[in-house]
């Protein structure tokens, strides 16, 4: 077996850690490049491979998946974030706890939370003025916040709002600091950052904590919810007992910042990506004004809004959240001919797959009308993939996908948002892939933009 692959060389001590930490998205890409399809190199001492054959990444995710875990690398700086939760979790347990939190994700479920996904962002709209300037990454991390809060608690987030989004922030704000760190010691340094972290952590805990408190109080009372912690807190374990708090604790904060989070950087970029492109939102409108004819949309609607729904999945090839998924060999495995040894890196990258020209005709250009349902079947599979796939598919996918749909259909019927930054928005890849510097918008309520003549934003940027 040949294991003679080509890669770039890097430093003797560092290997490519350097450009790999300074710069994700460049290193991946110009690996891909340079170097092609099948590429190793060292990240510090670890033998890393970035693949990128649609056929590999269906073995590593799907048909070999049982001889892989998550990269433990890079979790092992967020274990006291997420715990045992889905994310981090391995082997049996995952395997356990997945099939105990799918009932919570099942499409007659999440059916019922359309309506206050709606409701949320209609109240957030009420909130802006006219020709105003939003920073609407901002606005969609609250919003989505609210919306996920409601789904896993039942509840508002009232008073408890202000505390949980800053937790959040300092939390989400530190996690690139700590994935770049090559010790799991060094998150324990009483270094201001580390203290800030820890702090934040301790409040998000305490404020997980009381809503399960609280559900367990409504439930003794009898009272039900139609929450996804009531789901979690029903389930049973083979011997017939409950999962203890911590799992729940663990479960929950898991589902409530990868729930709101991606779903908030897809719609930062979906706005971005249609300033950019105002025939492509001419697209939306209509189609929101001929589906629902001034009323709100809903579940009913999410199969009749093909074209808002194809620019959901076009903003997910050009911006997927999660831009790179890795995954850490638990024995021997031989890709292609190739042998990866135990505890190697395998790395496959949504970012570099969805813009591969063999694949995606024009790649750099944002076309939803690409996704008809013949060009989905022609798509190799493995080439595709911003939930992931195989059994760690993304649980929520679903419940993320009807937000997405939802909230751009809700915001573009009544708003038409400009960009007014005059640069580019760059893409930052943390542990997802965020708008550097936020995108800040000018928000037109339709009605005023429809009586001014036609506007076209790459015109007043020459």
């Amino acid at each position: 077996m040949s294991t003679n692959l080509p890669g770039p060389k890097g430093s003797f001590l560092l290997g490519s850690l350097k450009p790999f930490a300074v710069d994700l998205l460049n290193f991946l890409t110009t690996t891909r490049r340079e170097y092609g399809d099948f590429v190793h190199f060292k990240l510090a001492t670890v033998d890393s491979y970035l693949v990128s054959r649609p056929h590999l990444i269906r073995q590593v995710l799907v048909t070999d998946q049982d001889k892989f875990i998550k990269n433990q690398n890079f979790w092992k700086h967020f274990k006291s974030l997420f715990g045992l939760g889905l994310i981090t979790n391995e082997h049996q347990s995952w395997r356990v706890h997945r099939k105990l939190s799918a009932p919570a994700f099942q499409p007659k479920r999440i059916a019922n939370y359309a309506d206050f996904m709606v409701g949320y962002t209609k109240e957030m709209l009420g909130h802006w003025e006219n020709n105003a300037e939003v920073d609407l990454h901002d606005e969609m991390m609250e919003v989505t916040a609210k919306i996920v809060a409601k789904a896993l608690f039942d509840a508002e987030l009232g008073e408890h709002n202000e505390q949980l989004l800053d937790a959040m922030h300092t939390i989400e704000g530190m996690i690139p600091t700590r994935m770049m760190r090559p010790f799991a010691w060094q998150d324990a340094l009483p270094l201001p950052s580390n203290i800030k972290y820890s702090k934040a952590l301790r409040k998000l805990n305490q404020l997980v904590e009381g809503f399960i408190q609280h559900h367990k109080a409504q439930e003794a009372q009898g009272n039900e919810s139609n929450s996804l912690l009531s789901v979690l807190m029903q389930a049973r374990y083979e011997d017939g007992s409950r999962l203890p708090n911590k799992q729940l604790r663990d479960e929950v904060i898991t589902l409530f910042l990868a729930g709101h989070d991606t779903t908030a950087i897809t719609l930062s970029w979906t706005f971005y990506l249609l300033s950019q492109h105002p025939e492509k939102l001419t697209l939306v409108e209509e189609e929101l004004e001929r589906v629902l004819a001034g009323r709100d949309p809903g579940w009913d609607d999410l199969k009749t809004l093909s074209y808002t729904r194809s620019v959901i999945k076009e903003t997910l090839r050009l911006y997927p959240a999660a831009h790179l998924i890795g995954r850490e060999t638990t024995e021997d495995v031989e890709l292609d001919g190739v042998k990866i040894k135990k505890g190697a890196t395998v790395l496959m990258s949504p970012w570099v797959m969805g813009r591969d020209a063999e694949y995606f005709d024009d790649p750099l250009s944002f076309k939803p009308e690409r996704w008809t349902p013949e060009f989905e079947k022609s798509l190799p599979k493995g080439v595709y993939f911003p939930f992931s796939a195989g059994p760690r598919v993304c649980i929520g996918e679903g419940f993320a996908m009807m937000e997405a749909v939802l909230l751009l259909a809700v915001i573009a019927k009544e708003y038409r948002l400009e960009c007014v930054d005059r640069d580019e928005v760059e893409p930052f890849a943390s542990i997802t892939l965020v708008p550097k510097r936020g995108v800040k918008m000018r928000a037109i309520r339709r009605s005023e933009h429809n009586a001014q003549p036609d506007y076209q934003f790459k015109e007043q940027l020459a």
